[in-house]
């Protein structure tokens, strides 16, 4: 047994005071309590002084394959110049190396912004070669599991589009239903993956693999991801193919109902949210994200009207570059002051329960129950330091104040330790895998190859000018 303690750790929505809690070597919470009354008991003791304990954060929509265009995806004039010029044709370019390269770096980047469990959102079905052996989807659950990340892989039916545009991502339709039902039956009973059916878009996702994806959900009991409504060429998409909006379109297909969860919503109408309600789907908003590629948000006034259950993903590096879900909230409860005309508006509502946003909520749209630190619980958590400036003053741990000041202060770097299922997988700032250098290699590699086509095509494009001013001349 090994005990974790701090000066507090997060209980049933109070932050107790040097309390504890004893893990066996499965890696589950055996009990919980004051420290004094567990350390007797442990072969191990792991104490974080001048630290907080808290659940750890849950991502629950990741697009790891986007950390290849970190920083230069906003050079583009548009998101249409990004998907057309960056994704779609170097997304054909991903190798076996370069996959594994990006992937190690992307869970990096989540475990030191403490989550311990990642939805990631799977389409790269192909990348740049052929399937032998290990397919994508199996190498981003080998890579998360090497670098001791949870997973909850949302298997995305992409099964229609330009066929050499999308190449890298479109799979026939009876591949990827044999590829989902493969991957749940080799990973149903591991610890640290779970496997969901997802939907592209309207546009990538033919009407026959949304029911199928649907129908996969509801036969291995598993949630639905669907990203619905992210731009404005969804309305379009939506109304072309389906004569209605896109909350519509599903309701057409019979699959309004529980277990769903829409991504984005974006473009929703009101009654669309209603909609949503009705049927206790639950959402997934990814503001930042859609704030750096020029999206419209959420009518999040509405949605905190309707109490309808949220929570939030930080989904591209490509774009956000920020990666922790308290930013994400911190974007909500930021737009929600501006459209509302007041303060403080989610910790009024929930006073006790706003990390639960970050930690519970999010597993539950993943299909799972986890996200407290109880006895019979996964040991996910992690440590914050208080120390330094970040959080003084202190005032009352226990009162409302405290719990809204480190959600709405969080900032990058605060995480000391990441604990995945009782095992320390980041402690600041070492990571648990020994493959990392290679792959910040394999990435500098790939960056300075990029600026080197750069540069030719500068050159071309000046020689060419040339040329057209002297012929221009003569």
């Amino acid at each position: 047994m090994r005990v974790w303690s701090a000066e507090r750790m997060w209980v049933r929505g109070r932050f107790e005071r040097d309390w504890a809690m004893m893990v066996d070597d499965q890696g589950i919470i055996q009990a919980s309590g004051p420290r004094k009354q567990l350390v007797a008991r442990a072969r191990h003791v792991n104490h974080y002084p001048q630290s907080v304990i808290l659940p750890a954060f849950v991502n629950p929509h990741h697009q790891g394959f986007h950390q290849l265009f970190k920083g230069i995806a906003a050079q583009t004039n548009q998101l249409d110049d990004y998907m057309g010029q960056l994704v779609y044709p170097f997304s054909q370019m991903i190798d076996e190396d370069l996959m594994e390269a990006i992937y190690r770096t992307a869970y990096a980047e989540q475990l030191k912004s403490g989550i311990s469990n990642v939805g990631e959102f799977h389409y790269l079905h192909h990348g740049g070669f052929e399937k032998k052996g290990e397919s994508l989807a199996e190498k981003a659950i080998r890579i998360a599991l090497e670098m001791g990340i949870k997973i909850t892989l949302v298997y995305a039916l992409f099964d229609q589009g330009n066929s050499e545009e999308t190449k890298a991502f479109i799979e026939p339709l009876d591949e990827s239903i044999r590829q989902f039902v493969r991957l749940q039956e080799t990973y149903k009973n591991h610890t640290h993956v779970r496997i969901v059916p997802g939907v592209h878009s309207l546009a990538h996702t033919s009407a026959e693999a949304i029911i199928a994806a649907s129908d996969l959900a509801r036969k291995y009991h598993k949630p639905l991801h669907i990203q619905l409504a992210t731009h404005p060429r969804d309305l379009e998409e939506a109304q072309v193919q389906y004569g209605t909006t896109p909350l519509r379109a599903i309701e057409k297909m019979g699959l309004l109902k529980n277990g769903l969860v829409v991504v984005h919503a974006n473009y929703l109408e009101r009654e669309e949210l209603k909609m949503l309600k009705d049927c206790a789907a639950g959402l997934i908003t990814c503001p930042t994200s859609s704030q750096a590629k020029g999206e419209q948000l959420p009518d999040y006034g509405h949605i905190y009207k309707l109490d309808i259950p949220i929570t939030f993903g930080s989904e591209m590096a490509s774009m956000n570059l920020n990666f922790a879900p308290c930013h994400e909230f911190q974007a909500m409860e930021y737009e929600l002051r501006r459209s509302m005309g007041r303060m403080n508006i989610m910790a009024q509502r929930t006073p006790n329960q706003l990390f639960e946003y970050v930690s519970s909520v999010p597993q539950a749209m993943l299909g799972g129950s986890e996200g407290q630190l109880m006895p019979g619980s996964p040991a996910d958590f992690i440590c914050v330091s208080l120390e330094g400036p970040d959080y003084r003053p202190h005032w009352d741990f226990n009162g409302p104040t405290f719990q809204n000041l480190l959600m709405m202060g969080w900032r990058n770097g605060l995480v000391t330790q990441t604990v995945v299922h009782g095992e320390e997988v980041y402690s600041s700032p070492a990571f648990k895998s020994a493959k990392l250098d290679r792959a910040y290699r394999k990435l500098d590699d790939w960056s300075a190859a990029f600026n080197r086509s750069l540069e030719h095509q500068t050159q071309d494009k000046a020689g060419q000018e040339i040329t057209q001013e002297a012929a221009g001349n003569a």
